[in-house]
């Protein structure tokens, strides 16, 4: 009798197999880079102060603040790399990645966010490489701007403070 179960406990275990097909293909690309440009020091960490504004000076959601100006220098680029950019990472506010969401504290502002800029003034989406800088004699300066934009109707007043991290990423 045990011989009959476990003969069929096996016959039975070919027939539970699940199969398997392949339903998709990722292919995963890149480059190793021997040199990258050093950062310069007060390019690695900053403090970009945006100031004080009114929450009466946004009249409706996508009004900005005056932009500030702050840039990424970098130096002893290798001459392998021709071109630079730099990509921002973040939290985006509302899922648009187009406004920085600010940091969550109890006193944060709302209804509004920070909006980067490349240099020629057009907004820089979070997660997407800025325009790229040709590297002259080793160095280069990418230059930025970010200013309060208003997400709704109604800004409260609060703390208006966020960040944001930077990759450079060599064309």
């Amino acid at each position: 009798m045990k011989t009959n179960i476990l003969a069929f406990a096996i016959f039975s275990s070919v027939f539970v197999a699940s199969s398997h097909a392949a339903d998709g293909t990722i292919n995963f690309t890149g480059n190793i880079t021997d040199d990258t440009c050093d950062i310069s020091t007060a390019s690695k960490t900053q403090t970009v102060a945006l100031g004080t504004i009114g929450s009466n000076s946004f009249s409706a959601p996508g009004t900005t603040s005056a932009a500030t100006g702050f840039s990424v220098v970098l130096s002893n680029c290798p001459a392998a790399h021709s071109n630079v950019s730099v990509k921002f990472d973040g939290t985006p506010e509302g899922g648009n990645p187009s406004v920085l969401a600010l940091t969550d504290t109890p006193t944060k502002a709302t209804g509004v966010g920070i909006q980067l800029r490349d240099a020629d003034g057009s907004v820089l989406p979070l997660f997407a490489d800025s325009k790229p800088v040709a590297i002259n004699a080793g160095n280069a300066t990418l230059n930025f701007s970010a200013a309060y934009v208003s997400t709704a109707s109604t800004v409260t007043a609060g703390d208006a403070n966020s960040t944001a991290n930077f990759t450079v990423a060599y064309n």
